[in-house]
């Protein structure tokens, strides 16, 4: 996990995903295509929120809009192939009916309440794509 700028996110690759733009209802949907905007971080109209997958090289991108400036956190999904995890899909009625695949990583750590023994608890939440229907 690393805190990058938005213009470092590669506008070559082809991503799927979405950018919710502040000044439209619905998010812009990305479906194996390159972005075609603009990615400097200030622009207005500005992204409210993003999650964008790169297929080709595996990695992973939230983009969050808080206080004036995006908050951009790159996942390299190569580096957690150790890490526990389970796969969350969420259906959006926001992007016509896509499913949306999240992989929930898991970090053992102590707790006391379990006297001291190591419980799984969550870690990060990381875009994957889009679910196809027929999986």
């Amino acid at each position: 996990m690393n805190k990058i700028e938005l213009q470092d996110i590669n506008k070559a690759n082809k991503y799927q995903g979405y950018l919710w733009w502040s000044d439209q209802q619905y998010p812009k949907v990305y479906d194996g295509e390159i972005l075609d905007i603009e990615l400097d971080g200030i622009v207005n109209p500005f992204i409210i929120e993003g999650q964008l997958y790169d297929v080709t090289s595996n990695k992973s991108y939230s983009i969050k809009y808080v206080e004036g400036k995006h908050i951009v956190i790159e996942y390299k999904l190569n580096e957690l192939n150790n890490v526990e995890k389970t796969e969350q899909p969420y259906l959006s009625n926001r992007m016509n009916e896509r499913t949306l695949s999240f992989y929930q990583y898991w970090e053992a750590e102590s707790d006391n309440l379990c006297e001291g023994m190591e419980v799984l608890k969550p870690a990060k939440c990381v875009f994957v794509g889009f679910k196809n229907k027929e999986e």
